[in-house]
């Protein structure tokens, strides 16, 4: 039976018995991330308050992505709610120190130190002249002071990514996600969660994120404050490529809603002054002097819009034939 090694690299020096040891929740908290016990300090971060349980699963992560643990520190990282803290844990946590020779993580626990020594009893220490001491060692498990084994959180290989995409499409593995729907919904927040967590995985993005479901018309927007959701909603279906190699829906032919589009008119929105966008139609040098010989025909441009009353087909028809 295969066993998960947590590499620890912190190791307290017992204290006196006349130390007092730090009241609350947070030293507490801190010695489970320096001993390397994760489990607990995951289940620990849940029970906190909700000004307190991202910052938490964040420090998991990162210490998580230290001791050598990337796909455990994606999913903790996957589980925060705060989406601006959560890409700031995974940038920090996607460039570990690299491995020492020898299979060891080499992870730098100074940080965790720094925490340890400035919340757990922090007048015993002996950088401040206490008996206590503190220093990192290399070790392959952690054993705590019962004699109890902590495994590593629960590595799913993925499955955790298959279930975050699966809720932003809406759709089981049975294929529903391409099946004709008046009002599919799409959850931006939790499409950005996938987003983030592929990208610091190294893993593409899916066809059905990159089409948003297949949604081809945003008809609604839903905001939902209590939760911070929000959620487009619209006519969607399958789709596939015409004839110009666009994407369209297969029953509709109406283009689909794609994702680069999506983000770039958002940035845009929020970028710019107005918020106002569109496109030119400017012909070229040879066109507009082919429109200009095409109205000096009709008396100098003045009779065009009386020819265009009476037999409006010859004209237009004239006209693009300039204008090819």
């Amino acid at each position: 039976m295969a066993l998960a090694l947590v590499v620890c690299g912190v190791a307290l020096a017992s204290l006196p018995a006349s130390a007092d040891p730090a009241p609350g929740d947070d030293a507490l908290f801190a010695e489970q991330l320096a001993s390397g016990e994760f489990a607990p300090a995951l289940s620990r971060a849940e029970q906190a308050p909700p000004a307190q349980r991202d910052a938490r699963l964040g420090a998991i992560a990162r210490a998580q992505a230290a001791a050598g643990e990337p796909r455990a520190a994606l999913a903790t990282a996957g589980s925060m709610r705060d989406d601006v803290l959560r890409s700031q844990t995974l940038s920090e946590s996607s460039s570990p120190p690299p491995a020492a020779r020898g299979g060891a993580a080499g992870a730098d626990f100074s940080s965790l130190i720094e925490l340890i020594t400035s919340t757990v009893a922090p007048t015993t220490w002996d950088e401040v002249g206490g008996p206590g001491a503190i220093k990192e060692y290399r070790n392959g498990v952690y054993v705590d002071a019962l004699g109890v084994v902590h495994p590593v959180v629960d590595q799913d290989g993925g499955n955790r990514l298959n279930q975050l995409r699966q809720s932003v499409a809406h759709a089981a593995a049975d294929g529903r996600v391409r099946r004709s729907s008046p009002l599919r919904k799409i959850s931006l927040p939790r499409l950005e969660r996938e987003i983030q967590l592929r990208l610091a995985a190294g893993q593409p993005l899916d066809e059905e994120m990159q089409v948003l479901a297949g949604l081809q018309r945003i008809r609604y927007v839903l905001v939902y404050p209590d939760t911070g959701d929000l959620v487009l909603a619209g006519p969607a279906g399958d789709w596939t490529l015409d004839r110009e190699n666009r994407l369209v829906g297969s029953d509709s032919g109406r283009p689909v809603v794609q994702l680069d589009d999506l983000i770039v008119i958002l940035r845009h929105v929020l970028n710019s002054r107005d918020g106002e966008f569109g496109c030119s139609i400017t012909p070229t040098a040879e066109e507009t002097v082919a429109l200009v010989r095409g109205l000096s025909v009709c008396d100098g441009g003045f009779t065009v819009e009386m020819e265009l009353q009476e037999s409006p087909a010859e004209p237009v028809r004239s006209l693009k034939d300039q204008m090819n």
